[in-house]
């Protein structure tokens, strides 16, 4: 009984481990991949505006009109 206990105990933590692990490096892919779109936004897309926005997957270029407000310019899709 008390060799099963640990065997057991053991293959349980070593999954949790495994379980953890690849979450971790799924978030980390995650994090980069959105770094790469908000790259892309902002350096390829956006370069002639003075302000870009990456959210839910929109990459929005705005300018500043007359009384400094915002003005949409070009809107894109991101994947």
């Amino acid at each position: 009984m008390e060799k099963t206990f640990w065997k057991t105990t053991a293959i349980v933590f070593l999954v949790l481990f495994v379980l953890e692990s690849s979450m971790i490096i799924w978030g980390i892919f995650l994090i980069e991949q959105e770094q790469d779109d908000l790259n892309e936004c902002y350096y390829n897309f956006c370069s002639e505006f003075p302000q870009a926005i990456l959210s839910e997957g929109v990459c929005r270029c705005y300018s500043f009109d007359d009384y400094g407000d915002y003005v949409l310019e070009k809107t894109k899709i991101v994947k």
